[in-house]
């Protein structure tokens, strides 16, 4: 199969466009229990595997969860919110290197925000997402603290815009993205196999918590990440016993406790690279065969698991619930 080809040009100049990215503070009106009555068509050579239809791309039932993890000595936080926003209100890209990007179809879209802290280095990502398919428009991401990059990706029909700006210098470290010089912008066409709907690996979160449970159902997504379209298969496994210890806030602020051993709702996420290759494909920092599992009641993810090289396995746990 046709690998992503890419066309690249490397500049040193000022930036003209000021970027904003929107932390993860998330705060959701009332949840959203339907969608447009239009399904997406199954995408080629998804056949023998259910494609995700606008019944099941809701809002799921939480607007934000904080997430811990602990491996050795090091400790890591994320968090991930969603929340419905209004396309006019959106700030989309027109890079002028692509051509006809995609717009929305509708007058509202999925703004999905993942943040994380690990060692010293924070990182920001908005995601601008369809809701009723899933289609990713647009992606940005600013890494500070640590390592600086910012990089955002505009998408269009079979081809993605991709801007990755970093320092120059010690000088240019100590001011904010604005004024980084060393730019570099790429073009990624993608095969012609894989020119349907392309996703997110953050969507995920919202999407499986949409989900029916009493559905076994398997699932596939598409979804670009790192350079690389995968081919991600959702499937339900059998329910496990997990502990949980989380906080839950209701829309009122009010705070419950849940503790104890709850029969997990299991979700297991298989990535294929379509190009052959090996996947890197990855969600939370986790890599592989990555495993989400839910509260029962709430559908809440609680736990996510996966492995991170070279440490090997690691749990990425639920502290807090904002519904």
């Amino acid at each position: 199969m046709m690998p992503i080809r890419r066309q690249q040009a490397r500049r040193r100049a000022p930036l003209a466009v000021v970027v904003t990215l929107v932390v993860a503070t998330i705060v959701v009106g009332s949840p959203m229990t339907s969608m447009p009555s239009h399904a997406t068509p199954p995408w080629p050579g998804l056949s023998e595997v259910s494609a995700v239809t606008a019944d099941e791309t809701k809002l799921p039932p939480w607007s934000r969860l904080k997430f811990r993890a602990r491996k050795l000595v090091v400790t890591a936080d994320a968090e991930v919110g969603v929340e419905l926003v209004a396309s006019r209100d959106t700030t989309l890209r027109s890079p002028s290197t692509l051509e006809a990007p995609l717009q929305p179809s509708s007058d509202q879209l999925m703004e999905i925000t993942v943040s994380s802290s690990m060692l010293g280095r924070v990182s920001q990502n908005q995601v601008l997402v369809e809701p009723h398919s899933l289609a990713v428009l647009q992606r940005e991401q600013l890494d500070s603290k640590g390592r600086q990059r910012l990089k955002w990706i505009r998408f269009a029909q079979g081809s993605a815009a991709v801007h990755r700006r970093v320092p120059s210098d010690g000088d240019e470290r100590k001011l904010d993205q604005d004024s980084w010089s060393d730019r570099q912008d790429t073009i990624e066409t993608f095969p012609d196999s894989a020119d349907r709907v392309i996703s997110e690996a953050s969507a995920l979160f919202p999407l499986i918590s949409s989900l029916d449970p009493q559905s076994k159902q398997p699932r596939k997504l598409l979804i670009y990440a790192r350079r690389q379209l995968n081919e991600v298969e959702i499937r339900q496994i059998d329910a496990r016993a997990a502990l949980t210890s989380y906080a839950v806030y209701d829309g009122s602020g009010r705070r419950e406790e849940r503790s104890g051993k709850v029969d997990a709702i299991v979700y297991q996420i298989e990535p294929r690279a379509l190009d052959g290759s090996e996947t890197d494909f990855k969600l939370l920092g986790l890599e592989g065969r990555i495993e989400i599992l839910l509260d029962p009641k709430l559908l809440v993810p609680i736990e996510v698991v996966g492995k991170i090289s070279p440490v090997g396995k690691v749990r990425v746990q639920l502290k807090e619930a904002y519904l």
